[in-house]
């Protein structure tokens, strides 16, 4: 599955790829009124979807060996002294609650089919020698929020805060990182699983360990400039961001990501009626379009 099939299955948006088809013939044939139309048509269609899937969270857990359920469950103990249950769902799944949040965790003995996992760890310029590194795994965990439907409860409506739940799924990634685990993958990004561990650190010194349910991912457009784009604040019921052709230190782009995600989820903004923001004496000017780098409805960010 490459990133615009999972797009289009994230958002079980069937209209929208038609739409996004659409546009693309229309394309060809210049006809400028009419793509506008569409846009505008695919850009209210992604933003009606974005609340029917907020509080979706999954991970795909790469291993050298497939684990059980009771060492999972010991890993969490062990790691954040949390005091799983566990209950059968189907052959070699369960669901796993804790902190008021249910997980479905499924064991799978066999090799990743998805091709995105690897085009994703492609992405991750801080995974070195990521085909061989993920070609060792011989089985894998999908690990992911539970929805109403699954248990018959109002599992993503209830009282629990959506940060707090991005809080409790990260340690439920992380315990499986302790088991023999080689590399995370999440909806827009493949890990190493030492690097997802180490970022995951931050959930104990800051509100929200961003990196590790909102990846950043970068790519050159020529010799001096990059187009940045996230993929999981469709989680916080919130459109994706972009940077476009940025020319400067990635560091400082960095730093300026990092600020803004934190302040879009930790204040719950609201972007659609916000022209620029002022963070920290960084200006971000703001602006809503279809997607340079995803085909999806994006926030494109100039950050002067």
């Amino acid at each position: 599955m490459n990133t615009y099939e999972y797009l289009k299955s994230l958002y079980d948006n069937e209209e929208y790829a038609t739409v996004i088809n659409q546009i693309s013939e229309l394309n060809d044939d210049l006809k400028t009124d009419e793509i506008k139309e569409l846009q505008q048509k695919a850009m209210s269609f992604i933003d009606k979807s974005l609340l029917k899937n907020k509080g979706i969270m999954y991970s795909f857990i790469l291993l050298k060996e497939l684990c059980s359920i009771e060492q999972y469950i010991e890993s969490l103990k062990t790691h954040f002294n949390i005091d799983a249950k566990y209950s059968k769902n189907a052959e070699n799944s369960y669901f796993v609650t804790f902190d008021d949040t249910v997980f479905n965790v499924t064991f799978v003995a066999e090799q990743i089919k998805e091709k995105s996992v690897y085009d994703l760890a492609a992405l991750n310029l801080n995974f070195n020698n990521y085909e061989e590194v993920l070609n060792t795994h011989k089985a894998y965990i999908l690990i992911s929020t539970v929805s109403k439907e699954s248990t018959k409860e109002n599992i993503l409506n209830n009282n629990v805060d959506i940060i707090d739940r991005a809080k409790s799924f990260i340690k439920a990634v992380v315990a499986t990182c302790h088991l023999n685990a080689v590399a995370v993958n999440l909806a827009g990004y493949t890990y190493e699983s030492s690097e997802y561990i180490e970022l995951s650190k931050k959930i104990f010194t800051h509100d929200l360990a961003i990196f590790n349910i909102v990846p950043i991912t970068m790519y050159s457009v020529d010799s001096d400039a990059i187009n940045a784009y996230t993929l999981g604040l469709c989680i916080f019921g919130k459109n994706e961001i972009e940077i476009v052709n940025y020319k400067g230190d990635i560091e400082v782009l960095m730093h300026n990501i990092t600020n803004l995600l934190n302040k879009i989820i930790g204040e719950d903004l609201n972007l659609d009626d916000k022209d620029d923001l002022l963070i920290e004496d960084t200006h971000f000017k703001i602006e809503k379009s279809i997607g340079v780098s995803l085909p999806i409805n994006t926030y494109k960010i100039t950050i002067s």
